[in-house]
């Protein structure tokens, strides 16, 4: 088994090869984030993944839980970032028992950054290998943590762009429950899902989007009608 403390140290000092103080403070400006940044990049934190798997190679799932762990308690961006990309290249690992620990990580991350990355990569691939978490992605639909809201839609972005019918009925439901909310990133996520799948479903997006018409925000409205057919976006207007 491996040193977790070694192993958080390990991947710290190769990410700081190439970070910068000047990345570090802007990143954290930008993200609005409490957390430490050591100023690598996004590139590096992925080649650093891909060099930790490969290391790691067969991974086992006590070993993945204690190493993850370590780096998400180190309480920065980028370690973060490193345990959220081992856990997304394992995510045939991961099933309905992890959905609290998912949902701790995405309560404790608080930014769009990670908890985007959870939802979609991880929370998505677990909802896609098996449906019946959507009994728990509705009780996090109707969670106090709009985090955890936001996380309960985008779990089902891939399925329902893809033209999973079932997938889209499930956000629709879990979206109208939130058009009316004020907080930007409930109004942008949902916004975002609609554009997605108007891409192949503009049909779907449409229909929503007119049902909810005296409710949906400026920005939803704006985000889900992007790519539809002129005739929609004209049949959308008040």
């Amino acid at each position: 088994m491996t040193d977790a403390a070694a192993f958080v140290a390990d991947v710290e000092r190769a990410l700081t090869l190439s970070a910068t103080p000047e990345r570090a403070t802007y990143e954290k400006g930008y993200l609005k984030s409490e957390l430490r940044f050591i100023g690598a990049a996004m590139p590096a934190v992925r080649t650093e993944c891909a060099r930790q798997h490969k290391r790691l190679k067969p991974v086992e799932r006590a070993e993945l839980d204690l190493l993850t762990d370590a780096l998400w308690r180190s309480n920065c961006h980028e370690l973060r970032s490193v345990a959220i990309c081992l856990m997304v290249r394992c995510a045939e690992l991961f099933g309905r028992k992890d959905l609290p620990r998912m949902q701790s990580m995405i309560s404790e991350s608080a930014g769009w950054a990670h908890v985007d990355w959870i939802a979609t990569d991880l929370l998505g691939a677990v909802y896609s290998k098996d449906a019946s978490i959507a009994d728990k992605l509705r009780s996090w639909s109707k969670a106090s943590d709009f985090w955890v809201r936001r996380a309960s839609m985008l779990a089902l972005l891939d399925e329902a762009r893809g033209g999973n019918r079932k997938a889209f009925v499930l956000f629709s439901e879990f979206a109208s429950t939130m058009v009316h909310e004020k907080e930007f990133f409930v109004r942008k996520a949902i916004g975002w899902i609609l554009r997605e799948v108007s891409k192949k479903q503009p049909e779907w997006t449409h229909q929503f989007l007119l049902q909810h018409r005296d409710l949906v925000s400026g920005l939803t409205l704006r985000e889900g009608s992007k790519y539809l057919p002129p005739e929609m976006q004209d049949s959308l207007k008040k």
